[in-house]
């Protein structure tokens, strides 16, 4: 990702997400979520979360259809969260409720719903504006844990 600025101390970035206008850069470094404006050459990103509550895990991030919102999984707590894009520190919604973490997360092409896999090997739907859970939609995938979700064009 050349242009965009270092950040020294906080290692690689281990997901990243790239927004449909090709202006926006979500991506995950261990501690700390990360947007870059690539009009700009600008991040902003959350303080290092390494530094409150330990080593955390990444997992999963992306990006709603829109550019609005960002989806995470495994950052400092069990269920998926969604922050603004526009203001990653102004804080975080969690999603639902789950014996198990959340470990996967992707946004239905209309942005409306987000898929979240879990440990415990379900799929749960999600309402973005909601943030209620589809149950209808929500499904048991496989006995194992769902560690990575992919959504076609066509949303099936």
């Amino acid at each position: 990702m050349q242009g965009i600025p270092s950040h020294p101390g906080f290692g690689p970035v281990v997901r990243g997400v790239l927004s449909r206008d090709e202006r926006t850069v979500v991506g995950l470094i261990p501690g700390k979520l990360l947007t870059v404006d690539l009009e700009t050459h600008t991040a902003s990103g959350t303080p290092d979360q390494r530094m409150l509550y330990g080593a955390s895990a990444v997992n999963c991030v992306d990006l709603s259809p829109d550019g609005r919102q960002i989806a995470v999984t495994g950052f400092l707590g069990r269920r998926a969260r969604l922050y603004q894009v526009a203001d990653v520190n102004g804080g975080h919604v969690s999603l639902g409720d789950a014996p198990d973490y959340d470990t996967a997360v992707a946004f239905h092409p209309d942005g409306r719903r987000l898929f979240v896999g879990n440990e415990d090997g379900r799929v749960r739907v999600f309402d973005v504006n909601t943030r209620a859970e589809l149950t209808a939609e929500s499904w048991r995938a496989q006995s194992g844990g769902v560690t990575a979700l992919a959504v076609s064009g066509d949303g099936k």
